[in-house]
């Protein structure tokens, strides 16, 4: 009888350790979960860091681009314009020049006209 008391006391000490090894298994599971958890978190919140940097970049990088961009149009059109300027300040020159190389041949013309009506003086 004593013998079974012993077996019993026994079974339940094994029974007692098995459910404090259960337990102890369990709250450390849970922290390795955790710390699984805590450490995705922080690799997330590196990659949105990294993400977000990368971002920010490319819109920095876009809006120089686009300043860039800007300044080139306008230096564009400006250079276009005063092109067309000078291409209209050199037509203008030259329909002067030809409107005053007309005025000087008609001139020359009717001198020439005029010489060939005059009689030649006789000598």
């Amino acid at each position: 009888m004593q013998m079974y008391y012993l077996k019993e006391m026994l079974l339940e000490k094994m029974k007692l350790q098995a459910m404090r090894f259960t337990s102890e298994s369990a709250r450390q599971q849970d922290k390795i979960d955790e710390m699984i958890t805590e450490a995705k978190g922080r690799k997330k919140t590196r990659k949105e860091e990294a993400t977000d940097m990368a971002v920010s970049q490319l819109l920095d990088r876009s809006h120089q681009l686009n300043e860039m961009y800007e300044k080139d149009r306008e230096e564009h059109e400006t250079a276009l314009a005063e092109r067309l300027q000078q291409q209209q300040l050199k037509s203008d020159d030259k329909q002067s020049n030809d409107q005053m190389e007309e005025n000087t041949s008609k001139l020359s013309d009717n001198k020439r006209s005029k010489m060939k009506q005059r009689p030649l003086p006789r000598l």
